[in-house]
């Protein structure tokens, strides 16, 4: 009984942990994850500030 209420409180400890808030980038920084991988010579970056 005490591994399965420890086994229940591990995974909810798992469950909870993690960002819970959406991550947005400061002004001014170039979002990078619309960039093409591998890099390709066709693609057109955009400039950057």
């Amino acid at each position: 009984m005490i591994k399965f209420l420890s086994i229940i409180l591990f995974s909810l400890f798992i469950n909870s942990c993690g960002n819970q808030k959406p991550n947005k980038l400061p002004e001014g920084v170039v979002d990078k994850s619309q960039y093409p991988f591998p890099p390709s010579e066709e693609y057109e970056y955009p400039e950057s500030e």
